[in-house]
């Protein structure tokens, strides 16, 4: 018994040691200094990271969203890839299918595990957790790879050069194994363990840490299960040299501060109290406001708009900030260290510690509360990094989110430990939505594994900032160039440049005085920084931060500060405001997509003087206060940016905030709280209203707006011509079309009300589809925001959990899709997704239009028209000739509708109005065809066409409308390319954009078969001059007649606003051979300077391609907008003759093939996702290939444009090339009986013949063809 009693103990005593071995092993560098540091040797012996996948299971590597390369199996060279790439989206689509297996099989891909789990889809998203569960390596694959990879090493460890690593005792044991045949000794051996170990599985794959050979990083790269291999090298912490940071890229010194000085070194004077707490919470929507007096300019610059020193007193240096202060958000970093022995690091409300040592692939957990926690780093002469990083993003005095949580992932820089540290937080971090990570550090070398990992943890919900690098140099190219740290690169700076990471420029706010006396280098781009469209937004780049002096002593409390520079510092400025906006909002889950939109939202447009040469998102921090105060309380100005003043009586606040009463303050986003704008500006004073005394209160909730979708940069409009469910589109946002403002409430439900038109609203058919009706009968939508991603969306309760989105079927699906005012992307309801980018919408004001003076003294009046005479002298009909069949049968009707349209224009602007029919072209909504007329305003000109009125066509024609029981008749006696009905009423417009009048008198006779005269006389004002007067008389005796001559004067006024005069005369003697007179005296006015189409003897226009015109082939427009959609950029790559196909720079001209070269422009291309394509030239967007009427293959301009009659007739004539199966380029074409496909000449030159001929196959690939 006493034996079996001492049993017990001895196991007990066991189980003791067993858990603190494995306490000792969780805090293993608990309160020792750090005595190893991964060692790397210059032996030529280095250490890899190897991904391995199960090559014999899966055809596939999964790739983060939305990479470049990312094409179908076929259009990529197969043989050289053993993994084909598909990304989420790709994943996600195949799952979701209705038939998995097909969809796969579609593909050419080996991926049945997609189809075997039912737990992949998340309310039909893709769940990364199940993802990640189904894709895991099976652990008997990585053991056995483990030992193949082992069994490599052990066979070729002659390969190596002796060094630390591969020493006698590493020799020994392999001697041993030989002996004993065994491998599990050296497995579990620590020095064995520095050669070879596995780490981490990252969704599909398993990363394996591996110290090689030259000769073994070879053949481990040719590995069938070997998916990537890449160098463990390290990215420095890099320091930015004075010389180049307190230097303008054009070489202009800026000064520099004495480093140690506090930028609080200028006291402000009498004055305090200069801001206005409640109009900041007002306007910001925050709960409540913080304000730190004096800070640092880092801080201040982010907390109000542009500063211009015209417009205050004196530069505002206070921070004003929400008292949230990033409270419960954690910010991870991943850098150098920190010693949290700072009064920026105090702790009051939230967590500051080193949470982890990351080192030679793996992390090491510190212990909460020891001395590790509160000092941590892997080299102490680095620290200084780590810790004015985590100062500038929540110092408690330097730094945004002063309440943030700060955690610490102490790292020495190299690959495997950014791996590491990002393992840990995703094993660690408590909320994935209320945490993010912060990387100030990167390098040139594209690492797939490290991109993977970025793209599966902010699918979890993890938010990822990084600086965008101090080279000054572009990040976001592949071209080879030099930079100044690591020499000539050739790919993009990351990870920045990852497409999930929010990359952080910066701007050189440098100035050491508190108080900011020249703004001239406050808006620039920092010398060092570096640039691109990869770059999300500009931060700060100089601020006074936590440092330590280089004798600190152990847990004393220091308060010093360093003055730093460097996108290093922009970065977390950046995520410190993304933790203000988190913790402000607790009820919103943010993901990277939603803080990323927001923090664009809030930014502050176009201010950064310099980045427009430099093609780079031009944006700057900003979170949430726009309002610019002086700390003198010295105003200059009006609007946000002077404080919010107000001007003078009859003064106009402009947008850039000055004073003024001409166009440039009045017209363009004139800021209505601040001063008089134009008459569009103020919808809520002018509004047509009905008889109701409370209509004045009701209108004044109302705004005039475009309904913008941010995200695809366009507005929705009313295209009354349009079949009725076509009626409502998205379409290119034009300032001038008043078709697409829209008369919307400032708060609550309202209905979206067409702002021109009567009686005009937003209604939708049972499907959701949106089209126009009827105010009756609109849609109330939910009242729309724009603080918050939920809130910006377009709902209504008549269609629960469906929002107002686009219809993306409506884009021409071979990738080029022309918008006209007629033309767009219908909009209808569907399921709501925040994460849905046609979803999200913003109101946006309509820049007013002045109420313009004409030079004469004839000025319009204001107010309802009394009286046609006020514009002129219109007594009866026969001022435009007699119209047959005019009996006046109507004559009381039409005087009533008459004096309605005289009475209707209540905005006071003396303008008639005309009746529009809005024709249903024979389309249903909700099984009723719905024809409306709609009364319009005119202020703008309209194009017009020239007829030949002949006797057969001048007669009376009548169209009759059914609406209901009621008949409407339309006479048409002119014709118009407007639809508009002259019914014996003078046509009067006062066009208020171009301070012009027309006044118009017409005679007309019919024009007969014998020798009748016809005479018009026309009186005409230019439209699209300045104030000029143009006189035109026509004589016209008909031409159909015998003995008659041509003879014609012209005189010419210019209307491109100068006052020049022009007298041309011509005399012609006619080429028909016969003695013809006409004698015509015509005022001409220019066409805009576009191209003109010629036209020959025999009035036949011709288009580009020698055919005849045919305007039914064309469409017609005022204006248009071709957007190309296409963003595959891909080389087309000749099989057979191992050349890529080119464009010469000049149009159309053959296609031909040269050498592949990777600086050549000409020779990358943009196609679309699907089988057929237009096949568009990435350098000249606008130049795609073509096949022409005669059979040629050509480069030309995909879109042609005919201008006829101020009107554009375009029609896009790219040609629709198919990727077939059997590797060759097909050419849809509707004449050609036979399929035709691309055909090598002899000399290189491409041409078109029947398929079966065709002596050319090719490969697309988005990389480099060798």
């Amino acid at each position: 018994m006493q034996s079996i009693n001492s049993i017990y103990i001895l196991l007990f005593l066991c189980l003791i040691g067993v858990i603190e071995a494995l306490k000792k092993n969780q805090y293993n560098i608990e309160e020792k200094e750090i005595n190893e540091v991964k060692e790397q040797s210059n032996s030529g012996n280095k250490y890899y990271i190897i991904s391995i996948k199960d090559s014999s299971k899966y055809s596939f590597d999964i790739q983060p969203t939305k990479q470049e390369y990312k094409l179908r199996k076929k259009d990529l060279n197969n043989e050289e890839l053993k993994f084909i790439p598909i990304d989420m989206d790709e994943v996600e689509q195949i799952v979701s299918s209705d038939d998995c297996y097909s969809e796969l099989n579609d593909i050419n891909l080996n991926a049945t595990v997609f189809c075997k789990s039912d737990n992949l889809l998340d309310n039909g998203k893709l769940d990364v957790k199940e993802l990640e569960k189904t894709l895991k390596p099976k652990s008997s694959f990585v053991s056995k790879q483990m030992e193949e990879l082992a069994e490599l090493i052990i066979d070729n460890i002659d390969t190596y050069k002796k060094d630390e690593i591969v020493n006698e005792e590493v020799h020994n044991m392999i001697r041993k194994r030989k002996r004993s045949d065994s491998i599990n000794d050296i497995f579990e051996s620590e020095a064995f363990e520095k050669i070879l170990k596995k780490t981490y599985t990252i969704l599909d794959v398993t990363v394996v840490y591996a110290y090689l050979s030259d000769y073994l990083r070879d053949v481990f790269e040719g590995l069938p299960n070997v998916s990537e291999i890449k160098e463990d090298f390290k990215i420095p912490f890099v320091d930015v040299p004075e010389e180049l940071a307190f230097r303008t890229k054009d070489g202009k010194p800026l000064s520099i501060p004495k480093k140690g000085s506090a930028s609080k070194n200028d006291k402000r004077g009498e004055i305090d109290n200069y801001y206005n707490i409640t109009d900041i919470k007002k306007d910001t929507k925050w709960k409540q406001v913080s304000i730190e007096k004096e800070a640092g300019h880092h801080l201040s610059l982010i907390s109000q708009s542009r500063v211009n020193l015209e417009l205050i007193g004196k530069y505002d240096t206070n921070y004003y900030y929400p008292s949230s202060a990033g409270e419960g958000v954690d910010i991870y970093f991943i850098d150098s260290g920190i010693n949290v022995n700072h009064v920026d690091f105090d702790t009051t409300y939230r967590t500051v510690t080193c949470d982890a040592i990351v080192s030679a692939s793996k992390y090491n957990k510190i212990k909460p509360g020891s001395k590790l926690s509160k000092n941590c780093t892997l080299h102490y002469d680095e620290q200084y990094h780590g810790i004015s990083v985590a100062s500038a993003a929540a110092g408690t005095i330097n730094g945004v989110a002063k309440k943030a949580n700060i955690h610490m992932i102490a790292m020495e820089g190299f690959v495997s430990d950014y791996i590491a540290a990002l393992e840990y937080i995703k094993d660690y971090a408590k909320n994935p939505a209320k945490t993010i990570i912060n990387i100030s550090s990167g390098n040139f070398e594209y690492i797939n594994v490290l991109d993977k990992l970025f793209n599966l943890m902010i699918r979890k919900g993890f938010k990822v900032f990084a600086a965008a690098g101090n080279e000054a140099t572009d990040a976001c190219i592949t071209a080879p160039r030099y930079t100044r740290v690591y020499g000539m690169v050739n790919d993009k700076n990351y990870p920045g440049s990852y497409v999930d990471v929010i990359s952080v420029g910066s701007i050189t706010n440098n100035f050491e005085e508190a108080s900011v006396t020249d703004d001239s280098d406050l808006y620039i781009s920092s010398p060092f920084s570096n640039i691109g469209e990869c770059i999300d937004i500009f931060a700060p780049g100089y601020a006074y931060l936590a440092s330590f002096p280089d004798d600190a002593e152990e847990g004393k409390i220091y308060d010093n500060t360093e003055y730093t520079w460097g996108t290093s510092f922009s970065s977390p400025i950046t995520a410190g405001a993304a933790a203000l906006i988190i913790a402000e909002n607790p009820s919103i889950n943010y993901d990277q997509d939603l803080i990323k939109k927001t923090l664009i939202d809030l930014s502050v447009k176009g201010v950064i003087t310099d980045l427009d040469q430099y093609n780079t998102p031009n944006r700057l921090l900003n979170i949430g206060k726009l309002v610019v105060y002086s700390s003198d309380n010295v105003y200059k100005g009006c609007g946000l940016r002077s404080g919010k003043m107000s001007c003078s009586k009859d003064n106009c606040c402009s947008r850039d905030g000055y004073c003024g009463t001409e166009e440039e303050f009045c017209e363009v986003e004139c800021q209505t709280e601040f001063g008089k704008c134009s008459i569009n500006n103020h919808p809520i004073e002018n509004k047509p209203k009905n008889n109701d005394d409370d209509d004045d209160d009701k209108d004044s909730n109302f705004r005039d707006t475009w309904v913008y979708n941010y995200y695809k940069d366009l507005c929705l409009k009313f295209a009354p011509d349009n079949y009725l469910d076509e009626s409502i589109i998205l379409t290119t946002c034009d300032p001038k079309d008043e078709d697409a403002i829209w008369h919307i409430s400032k708060k609550g439900e309202t209905q979206i009300i067409q702002n021109f038109y009567e009686d005009v609203c937003v209604n939708f058919d049972e499907e959701g589809l949106a089209y126009a009706e009827s105010c009756r009968t609109g849609t109330q939508i939910g009242d729309i925001t724009t603080i918050t991603k939920e809130k910006d969306l377009i709902m209504s309760d008549e269609f629960p959990g469906k929002c107002l989105r686009a219809i993306d079927d409506d884009y021409d699906p071979y990738g080029i899709t022309i918008f006209t005012e007629n033309k767009g992307l219908r909009v209808k309801m569907e399921e709501c997704d925040v994460e849905d980018e046609y979803q999200h919408w913003r109101l946006r004001d309509v820049p007013g239009v002045l109420e313009e003076e004409e030079d004469d003294d004839d000025d319009l009046p204001l107010g309802p028209i009394e009286d046609d005479d006020e514009f002129g002298p219109i007594e009866d009909d026969d001022e435009f000739g007699p119209i047959e069949g005019d009996d006046n049968e109507n004559k009381e009707e039409e005087e009533k509708e008459e004096e309605e349209e005289k009475t209707f224009d209540k905005r006071g602007l003396g303008k008639k109005v005309i009746k529009k029919i809005v024709k249903n072209k024979g389309k249903k909504i909700n099984g009723e065809n719905k024809q409306k007329i709609i009364v319009k305003h005119i202020n703008k000109c309209k194009p017009k066409k020239e007829e030949t009125v002949n006797e057969e066509e001048e007669e009376e024609e009548i169209i009759k409308v059914n609406e209901g029981n009621n008949v409407i008749e339309e006479t048409e006696g002119i014709s118009s390319s407007d639809d508009e009905e002259i019914t014996g009423e003078a046509e009067t417009l006062n066009l208020e954009e171009e301070n012009e009048e027309e006044v118009t008198e017409i005679n007309i006779e019919p024009a007969n078969e014998g020798n009748e005269e016809e005479v018009t006389e026309i009186k005409d004002e230019p439209t699209n001059g300045e104030n000029e007067e143009e006189v035109t008389e026509i004589k016209d005796e008909p031409t159909n007649g015998e003995n008659e001559e041509e003879v014609t004067e012209i005189k010419d006024e210019p209307t491109n606003g100068e006052n020049e005069e022009e007298v041309t005369e011509i005399k012609d003697e006619p080429t028909n051979g016969e003695n013809e007179e006409e004698v015509t005296e015509i005022n001409i006015e220019p066409i805009n300077e576009e191209e003109v189409t010629e036209i020959n003897d025999n009035n036949e226009i011709y288009n580009d391609y020698g055919e005849l015109f045919n305007p039914e082939d064309y469409i017609e427009c005022r204006t248009f907008e071709a957007v190309v959609t296409n963003t595959k950029k891909v080389w087309i790559y000749n099989v057979e003759k191992k050349l890529c196909l080119t464009f010469s720079g000049k149009l159309k001209d053959s296609l031909r093939l040269e050498k592949c070269e990777t600086n050549n422009k000409y020779q990358k291309w943009l196609i679309s996702n699907k089988e057929d394509s237009y096949i568009i030239n990435q350098e000249k967007e606008e130049d795609c290939i073509i096949y022409t009427p005669d059979g040629q293959l050509i480069i030309n301009e995909c879109i042609e444009n005919i201008l006829l009659n101020d009107l554009h007739y375009v029609k896009n004539h790219a040609a629709i090339i198919n990727f077939r199966d059997d590797d060759k380029l097909g050419i849809r074409t509707k004449n050609e009986e036979e399929d035709l496909c691309f055909n090598n000449l002899k000399e290189n030159v491409i041409d078109a013949v029947p398929c079966e001929k065709a002596n050319a196959t090719w490969k697309l690939t988005v990389e480099f063809p060798n």
